[in-house]
């Protein structure tokens, strides 16, 4: 009895946000009833799906459907790049059958899953199929193969897998900017892409828009005046981003712990060191929904982010951003690259950092060093069409890069490098521009915005352009 052949597939899309299942699955049945004339295949494994066949003609067939359909008949009619979807196939002859645990596995199953693992990284639109099955196709269709490819497994299989490689439809435009980032890179960003999305049922289990959810919430923050029981909230989140974030090849910076700082890694080979926080707590415990989940990958010697993420609860909005590789907003797709605004002063809305209140009233070099940048603050209230603070710089960075707010100026004395990391990287990547200074070992002084905004904010308050 010959061997079933095994289709393994997964999708890419420039979103980030996956699409709804029924969308999915009405895709995938409709190219099996094309192939197959039968209505359900089986098994199935969700986005990153298995299909059995019996025969390799039937599966690449199979395969070849689902890249010409997706691509030309859904992507076709979607509204933007960021709804189109591309897929990776591979293919491989061998047993497939369910193991105790019901999960299924065989050789032909872990060959299929090899292979299309590999075309990950080299994009997709193709289908990488081992040379038992290929052989067992019509000549007229191994012709449209290349040649011999070995495609090494993983660190505990002996053997290079043996394929050819087929494109049948163009490469994503995603994958080809994704391509341009370094492996290293890459790997960092899924981390904690991974680890921002798996802390997303924690964030909106507490928080609803910004709003206490319940009574039991509000137990859990309690009730004391200067509101440091919002504190416990972020151990709760900052145990289970440090964890996910554990698959990164860097340490995170424990925010928890008052002597940690990043100069510590400054010696690291390599220097770099994990910044997680959650800014905004304060506003929340008013129910002012305005706070933000920040994530930055930081190079300890020159403070410069190479990975940056932030994550707005109350709207759902995703910002992320990778050295050299841009800045985007909830999807990999050209249409959601950010770029900063390009308004005058006069016709722009700038974003006021203030410092707290009992920083004002305990801090004396605080107090002194707001009296003298009260002028300044009176002119950008002359100088702007509009100034707003709503007490979150990673906010407020990720708004200058979308080009909502043309600028961003910091006279809090108080905000942490681990608060703004990710949002500068932002601005810089959509870009803007950025003056960062050091006020001390824990906190820094920041102004971002676009150039046409910085190009008179930066005389106005004393400071040196840095044009890159």
């Amino acid at each position: 009895m010959s061997k079933p052949a095994v289709v393994k597939f997964d999708m890419s899309q420039s979103s980030i946000v996956k699409p709804k299942s029924t969308e999915f699955r009405e895709l995938i049945t409709s190219v099996y009833q094309s192939v197959v004339g039968l209505k359900n295949p089986s098994p199935d494994q969700g986005d990153g799906a298995t299909i059995v066949f019996n025969s390799a003609f039937q599966a690449e067939s199979f395969a070849e459907q689902l890249h010409k359909q997706s691509f030309l008949d859904h992507n076709a009619t979607a509204r933007k790049e960021s709804d189109c979807w591309s897929f990776r196939v591979g293919i491989a002859t061998g047993d497939i059958y369910r193991a105790d645990d019901k999960k299924w596995t065989g050789d032909g199953l872990v060959t299929a899953a090899r292979l299309e693992e590999a075309l990950k990284k080299d994009g997709t639109g193709e289908i990488l199929i081992d040379a038992k099955t290929l052989a067992a196709l019509p000549p007229e269709r191994q012709v449209e193969y290349g040649e011999l490819e070995k495609i090494e497994g993983k660190s505990h299989e002996k053997r290079p897998y043996e394929a050819h490689r087929r494109r049948v439809v163009p490469p994503a435009p995603w994958d080809q900017r994704w391509n341009e980032v370094t492996p290293e890179l890459k790997w960092e960003f899924n981390v904690a892409l991974g680890a921002l999305e798996s802390a997303k049922p924690i964030l909106h289990s507490i928080f609803a828009k910004g709003v206490l959810r319940n009574s039991d919430t509000k137990r859990l923050l309690g009730e004391r005046k200067d509101l440091a029981p919002v504190s416990r909230i972020q151990p709760q989140i900052w145990d289970h981003l440090k964890s996910s974030l554990k698959r990164s090849a860097f340490n995170c910076l424990d925010v928890l712990d008052p002597s940690a700082s990043i100069n510590n890694f400054a010696e690291s080979d390599p220097p770099y060191v994990w910044l997680v926080h959650l800014d905004g707590s304060r506003n929340v415990a008013h129910g002012f929904p305005f706070f933000a989940t920040t994530l930055a990958l930081v190079d300890a010697k020159s403070e410069e982010a190479l990975v940056g993420l932030t994550y707005l609860p109350w709207s759902g909005e995703s910002f992320f951003a990778i050295r050299g590789g841009g800045a985007y907003h909830n999807s990999w797709a050209d249409s959601s690259r950010l770029k900063v605004s390009n308004r005058s002063l006069a016709r722009s809305i700038v974003y006021v950092e203030f410092p707290t209140t009992d920083r004002l009233r305990h801090n004396a070099n605080t107090t002194k060093a707001f009296s003298r940048e009260c002028e300044l603050v009176a002119q950008l209230f002359s100088k702007t069409h509009r100034t707003r603070g709503l007490a979150s710089a990673s906010f407020a960075l990720a708004y200058v890069a979308k080009g909502v707010f043309d600028a961003y100026v910091d006279f809090s004395h108080t905000t942490p490098l681990a608060t703004i990391a990710a949002g500068v990287l932002l601005v810089k990547e959509a870009k803007g521009e950025v003056v960062l200074r050091p006020e001390n070992r824990d906190f820094r002084q920041c102004t971002a915005g676009s150039p046409a905004a910085m190009r008179e904010l930066c005389p106005l308050l004393g400071l040196v352009r840095r044009v890159r």
